[in-house]
This record gives C-alpha cells, structure tokens and sequence, in this order.
C-alpha cells in the first residue's frame, strides 16, 4: 500500500476509534450519573416545587453535557471517517466485499448519527426543557407529563446510539481484515 493510502487508513481507524468512544462514553457517563444521583437522593434548591424525584433532574443535567459532547465529537468523526475512506480506497482501492460493507456501516452508523442530531435529541431536549421549567416552577402535572414524554423517547435513542456503535465496531473489523488480506500487502 502506497504511502497515502496508510496514512489515510490510519486517519479513518482514528476517527472511527473517536467516534465510538464518543458513543461509548456519553452511554458510560449516563450509566454511572443516574444510579450515583439516585443513591445520593438530592434535593435541589432551585426546584424545591416540585415533588418528584431530584436525582432524575440532576442526572439529567449531567447526562444531557454528556451526550451534547458526544452528539458534536460523533458528527466531526463521521465526516472524517467518510472523507479518509474516500481517500484510503482512490489511494489503495480495496476488495469488493470489503469496501461494501465498510461503506454500508460507516453510512448506516453516520445516518443514524444525523438523525439523532437533527430529528431525536431536539425532541427530546424539548421534552427535558417542559420537564425543568415545568418541575422549577412548581408545575408538577406538566413536569411529570413531559418526564414521561422523555422517557418514552430514551429507548428508541438507546437503540440508535447502541446500533451506531456496533456499525462503528464492524467498520473497524472490516478495516482490520484489509491489513492483511490486500492483493498488494
């Protein structure tokens, strides 16, 4: 493989590499906010009207920076997972069946991602924002209406983030399977 090629390859393995460690730490960083803020039982003094559950409003503060971050660094990934592909194979053309299915997952997981940045988080970034308005102004009906709005939503999202990820993981195998298997290596 010529020069251009690797460093081309080694660009997209990085950027699918930061790519799912986004996924993967927005996923982590959920996991380990919610049940710590649940144990912990707060009581916040900015929403001392509302008589639900604390913690789930201040896990949610944390959870939501978390998969903010994730959503941007996803996204830059994506674009330059295409892009160095793009690159890699005009350098060192793959096989067939191997630039098939690396293009089929990196352009699954990457419309996933544009989807859940355009279409699933600002709903339900909506819904959060009715739930703490709602929950700081003693608004306990409306608050738990757009907490159980919210939570409706957060499977499906789970679902696009743990699809992606396992695009993502695939497209990494099936780079990893090239290093070997090219014609010209």
């Amino acid at each position: 493989m010529s020069r251009a090629g690797r460093i081309f390859e080694g660009v997209h393995a990085v950027s699918l590499a930061v790519w799912f460690a986004a996924l993967a730490g927005a996923g982590l960083a959920a996991g380990v906010a919610f049940p710590a803020m649940k144990s912990l039982d707060p009581g916040l003094p900015g929403f001392s009207a509302y008589d639900g559950p604390h913690w789930l409003i201040a896990g949610g503060h944390v959870g939501r920076g978390a998969f903010s971050i994730a959503e941007k660094i996803v996204l830059v990934s994506a674009a330059a997972a295409v892009v160095s592909l793009a690159a890699a194979e005009r350098a060192a053309p793959a096989e067939r069946w191997r630039s098939l299915a690396r293009w089929v997952l990196i352009l699954t997981a990457g419309s996933l991602a544009v989807w859940q940045g355009l279409v699933q988080s600002p709903r339900m970034n909506r819904a959060l924002d009715t739930y703490w308005s709602s929950a700081r102004a003693g608004m306990n009906d409306e608050a738990d209406q757009a907490r159980r709005a919210f939570e409706a939503m957060h499977p499906s999202s789970r679902g696009l983030m743990t699809l992606a990820a396992a695009c993502v993981l695939g497209a990494i195998a099936a780079g990893g399977l090239g290093a070997s298997g090219r014609a010209d290596a």
